[in-house]
């Protein structure tokens, strides 16, 4: 993926909540000089996230889950702010019970902003071990670049 983006002379940088930072250790560790990933920012709350791109403070309680809307504004802030090509986003995680008893699973969403305006946002169920959460959530967000560039 960062040799399709190096051969269309792109960038890419990431703003992370839920998956804390692992997006952007991944891209570092094959894009270590900094050529295509120009870096990102990783925020626990939806105010730093927030705080960091400018944005308008969310009125929501960190405890209310926020939509797709918030992933998009999230990867399009990214996008300008870092001033890059792409921007990959994701959400802080839903603060819904993890339980058998709970109806709904915790969640966060993902998206991609691109040079042509498009954001495509997706949701991730983040149920069982936080860690193959996180993980799970920073490849489904590539996946969905890799899927952009190759026109699916």
């Amino acid at each position: 993926m960062l040799r399709e983006l190096r051969s269309r002379g792109t960038t890419l940088a990431s703003c992370e909540g839920a998956s804390g930072g692992l997006l952007a250790r991944r891209l570092l560790r094959i894009d270590t000089a900094g050529e295509i990933y120009r870096g990102g920012l990783t925020g626990l709350s939806n105010h730093t996230l927030a705080a960091f791109l400018e944005l308008p403070p969310d009125p929501r309680p960190q405890s209310q889950p926020h939509g797709p809307e918030w992933a998009s504004q999230l990867a399009v802030a990214t996008r300008h702010r870092l001033q890059v090509d792409y921007a990959l986003a994701i959400t802080t995680r839903s603060w819904l019970e993890d339980s058998e008893q709970s109806a709904k699973a915790p969640f966060a969403h993902y998206a991609l902003a691109t040079p042509q305006g498009v954001v495509e946002v997706r949701e991730l169920n983040l149920a069982g071990d936080p860690a193959i959460a996180q993980a799970r959530l920073t490849k489904s967000a590539l996946n969905l670049l890799r899927l952009h560039l190759r026109g699916n």
